[in-house]
C-alpha cells in the first residue's frame, strides 16, 4: 500500500511539472509565435478554445490523481472551495462556456440591460466592456451569461489605405485594378485608385472592410502579383 501511494505521489509531481512547462509552453506561444502569424485573428477564436480544451482536461487528469492519492482530503478541500468561493466559480463555470460556445468575443460590440459597448477582453470569472464612453466596465461572467444580450452591427467599418505593390512586366494599371476588385478583403463596391509609380511598382489606394485584414491584403498582392 505505501507503495502504491509512494508512485501515485511521485506521479502528482510528475503532472504539477508537466503543468508548469504547459503554462510556459503557453506563454511562449501566445507572446512569440501567435504574433508572427498572418492569420492569427481567424486562428484566434480556435486557439483559445484549444488551450482551455488542454487546461480542461489536464485539470481532470490531476483530479484524479488527487483522490488516488487521498480521496478524502480532496473532496474534503473541493467541498470547502465550492462552498466558500462559489460566487467566483460560478464565474469562472460561465466564462469557460462562453468562451466555449462563442456566446460573446472579443472586439464584438454588445448590449445588455443598461449597458452598450465593444468586449474588450473575456477574462474566466470576469470581462471588460469599454462603454460608449470610453469607461471601462468589468461585467461577472454570470451575468453576461444569464443575461439577454444583443449583438449590435456597426453601420461601417470601411477605411482608406494605400498600398505599395511591386508586380510583374506585364501588369498594368487596368489588370491591377482587377486583381484588387478580386481581394475578399476590398471593398468592391467603392473606388478602386491605381497609380504607376515606377515601371513595375504601383500604389493602390481602396477601401478595406476592416484595418485588421492589411496584412491578409498585403500578402494577397504578393501572392498574385508576380
Amino acid at each position: 500500500m505505501e507503495i502504491t501511494n509512494n508512485i501515485n505521489v511521485y506521479y502528482l509531481l510528475l503532472l504539477v511539472a508537466l503543468g508548469g512547462i504547459i503554462l510556459v509552453g503557453f506563454y511562449i506561444l501566445n507572446n512569440y509565435v501567435i504574433p508572427l502569424i498572418n492569420d492569427r485573428i481567424k486562428l484566434a477564436d480556435r486557439w483559445m478554445k484549444a488551450q482551455l480544451i488542454v487546461w480542461i482536461a489536464f485539470s481532470v487528469i490531476l483530479f484524479i490523481e488527487l483522490l488516488r492519492v487521498n480521496a478524502v482530503i480532496t473532496l474534503s478541500l473541493v467541498l470547502v472551495g465550492i462552498l466558500t468561493g462559489w460566487k467566483f466559480w460560478s464565474n469562472v463555470f460561465a466564462g469557460v462556456i462562453i468562451k466555449l460556445s462563442g456566446q460573446v468575443k472579443e472586439g464584438e460590440t454588445i448590449a445588455l440591460n443598461d449597458l452598450a459597448g465593444s468586449v474588450k477582453s473575456l477574462g474566466f470569472a470576469q470581462s471588460v466592456v469599454i462603454n460608449n464612453d470610453g469607461e471601462r466596465v468589468n461585467i461577472p461572467n454570470s451575468m453576461l451569461r444569464s443575461s439577454v444580450i444583443r449583438h449590435v452591427r456597426k453601420k461601417s467599418n470601411i477605411e482608406l489605405y494605400t498600398f505599395s505593390v511591386h508586380s510583374g512586366v506585364n501588369e498594368t494599371v487596368d489588370s491591377l485594378r482587377e486583381t484588387a476588385l478580386s481581394c475578399p478583403y476590398i471593398s468592391a463596391n467603392q473606388t478602386i485608385d491605381v497609380k504607376r509609380v515606377k515601371d513595375q511598382e504601383f500604389s493602390v489606394k481602396t477601401s478595406i472592410i476592416d484595418s485588421a485584414f492589411i496584412d491578409q491584403i498585403e500578402m494577397y498582392f504578393k501572392k498574385v502579383c508576380r
